[in-house]
């Protein structure tokens, strides 16, 4: 089975889509897709990939999009951006305190999408009401973390390059602290989140290969034997694969070394 995958937006989510008109389709072009929200602007990213028929429904591609249909996107991105306040400020007479991420309007102005950040449940009944009666059209509401407001506005990361989200990143990976532990990076907050809060994606970009180092090293704080004698094992350079050992030399006597991990003796299962 031979599917195409657009994305809505830059670095967004990769959704498989049939060609059934048999459409000359290239990566880059525009075209139009039928979705659950309507009939959308997209940018195909593969086209003709095959992949295992396991019987689910794919939506259709209906055709390259056309200059009208590119001019009557770029309204509607000017629409919501000048009325991104008014909805701001619909938001705030709600009572609703969560941050405004982004508005939209389907390409046939059928819907308008509000996305705000929030994670956890929120009333926005009386908003979607608030909207139905001003608009005239479908209100639908979506609710998105931090890392998600991120991905769509972009940002400049703690490396001073724009964040990996907003620029390749098509999904997000499961985080843990852990992974900085492997990199013997600090666990300072500061020191390893990224500019949504979350930790780093880039946490798990080397992770594995930090773990491969790490079977070739000896444990921290397990004893070794040196030429010096046995000893504490207190920092281990991954890549320089370098052990700093403490040595007990006297009593209440301690002297730091620096070995080569082939210059040390250690249980290495």
């Amino acid at each position: 089975m031979l599917v195409t995958g657009v994305e809505f937006f830059e670095a967004g989510k990769v959704y498989d889509f049939i060609n059934t008109k048999n459409l000359i389709l290239k990566a880059g072009d525009k075209v139009i897709v039928d979705t659950m929200r309507g009939r959308e602007l997209a940018r195909v990213v593969y086209v003709d990939k095959e992949i295992k028929d396991e019987g689910y429904t794919y939506k259709p591609i209906i055709a390259l999009a056309s200059e009208a249909d590119l001019k009557k996107f770029e309204s509607n991105r000017e629409r919501a951006k000048k009325d991104f306040p008014f909805v701001q400020s619909l938001m705030k007479q709600c009572g609703i305190e969560n941050k405004l991420c982004n508005i939209e309007f389907v390409l046939d102005g059928s819907k308008i999408i509000v996305s705000f950040v929030a994670e956890e449940r929120v009333d926005f009944r009386e908003l979607v009401k608030k909207l139905s009666e001003i608009y005239k059209i479908k209100v639908e509401i979506k609710l998105i973390g931090s890392r998600d407001e991120l991905k769509i506005k972009g940002a400049i990361g703690p490396c001073g390059r724009e964040c990996c989200c907003s620029t390749y990143m098509r999904d997000f990976e499961k985080i843990s602290i852990k992974m900085a532990k492997n990199q013997n990076l600090s666990l300072s907050p500061t020191k390893i989140s990224g500019a949504c809060g979350k930790l780093m994606c880039c946490l798990a970009f080397e992770n594995d290969e930090y773990i491969e180092m790490a079977k070739t090293m000896p444990k921290l704080n397990s004893i070794v034997k040196t030429k010096e004698g046995e000893g504490l094992v207190v920092y281990n350079d991954l890549f320089n694969q370098r052990c700093t050992i403490r040595i007990e030399k006297g009593e209440n006597i301690f002297e730091t070394f620096e070995f080569g991990v082939d210059e040390i003796e250690f249980d290495k299962k």
